[in-house]
């Protein structure tokens, strides 16, 4: 049992990606919901109505107007106070697998039978060695490579993944600061449009073994209605997944086991039972709890539960 302790995919380091972002003119395709729309990049000129969308490419984000003749209000300035003039929706496509949460996904918008793949060139700010991919769709494999500074490749790596929702690539090298990463996800067929809900790199962490008795569920977030008459409805919403490990620690590692699990509370990260053997125990989220009984001499067992973070 491991998690990815997280390096930040930042503007300075995302070189390159082909899901479009808007420029200027040119307005991206961009996903709320269940609804397709068009922003355009924000004007301090333009005056919003209640309801319009618009676009920063410096946040990546995507907001809505909360107020009528909305005019030179900055959008990431201007979400507090009495009546915010704007409010943040979500990343912008391109940047939804980069940010935190496990719900949204990036999707390849790209109508260009040949131009499916969703591809990224990283610049890495940090030594990784592990890539996660969550809440994949449509994607048949993945090829991934590194260039160091010296212009040598290294790390190169095809993988079938398909019918995966989650997988967890483990580098054959750990690299170093500066050297780019190039990712590629390639469709199932050519017309089928990949997702994928976050790109998460680092270093793993190793907790201990997972072991027989771990268990993985989903906590439904739908609801039941019940009216006066007795009829009942059940309204669809989301879930999300839940694991609790049972762990053994070897003596030598119970400390940093206990400190780094303190550490990281209240953080979401990507968690990994036993690599890809079962994808089912790959989980982005935060833990509840922990509790570690010194159960014998060598060895002690852990009990760990988390939950999905959407």
């Amino acid at each position: 049992m491991k998690f990815i302790v997280p390096v930040p995919i930042t503007s300075a380091m995302l070189v390159s990606s082909n899901i479009p972002e808007s420029i200027s003119g040119t307005p991206a395709t961009e996903y709320v919901g269940s609804a397709t729309i068009t922003p355009a990049i924000w004007s301090s000129s333009t005056s919003y109505a209640i309801g319009d969308y618009c676009v920063r490419t410096s946040t990546h984000k995507i907001y809505q107007s909360n107020i009528a003749s909305n005019l030179n209000h900055t959008p990431e300035s201007s979400l507090t106070g009495t009546t915010p003039a704007w409010k943040e929706i979500s990343s912008t496509n391109r940047w939804k697998m980069f940010d935190a949460f496990g719900s949204t996904q990036s999707i390849q918008s790209n109508t260009v039978v040949h131009d499916k793949n969703i591809d990224v060139d990283i610049q890495l700010s940090d030594s990784i060695d592990t890539i996660a991919l969550i809440g994949l769709s449509g994607c048949r494999s993945v090829y991934l490579s590194v260039v160091n500074s010296l212009g040598d490749t290294y790390n190169e790596q095809t993988i079938s993944i398909t019918n995966k929702t989650d997988y967890v690539i483990r580098l054959n090298q750990t690299t170093n600061p500066g050297d780019t990463l190039w990712l590629s996800l390639v469709p199932s067929t050519p017309a089928t449009t990949i997702k994928i809900a976050k790109m998460e790199i680092g270093m793993a962490f190793e907790l201990g073994d997972i072991n027989y008795g771990s268990s993985v569920g989903i906590i439904d977030y739908s609801k039941k209605n019940t009216d006066e008459w007795g009829n009942t409805t059940l309204i669809k919403r989301a879930f999300t997944k839940k694991i609790t490990a049972k762990i053994v620690i070897d003596k030598a590692r119970l400390d940093a086991v206990e400190s780094a699990l303190s550490a990281y509370r209240a953080t979401p990260l990507v968690w990994i039972g036993n690599d890809n053997l079962y994808t089912a125990l790959i989980v982005y989220g935060f833990y509840r709890d922990f509790d570690i009984n010194i159960s014998y001499p060598a060895q002690s067992d852990c009990s760990l539960s988390i939950e999905g973070f959407n």
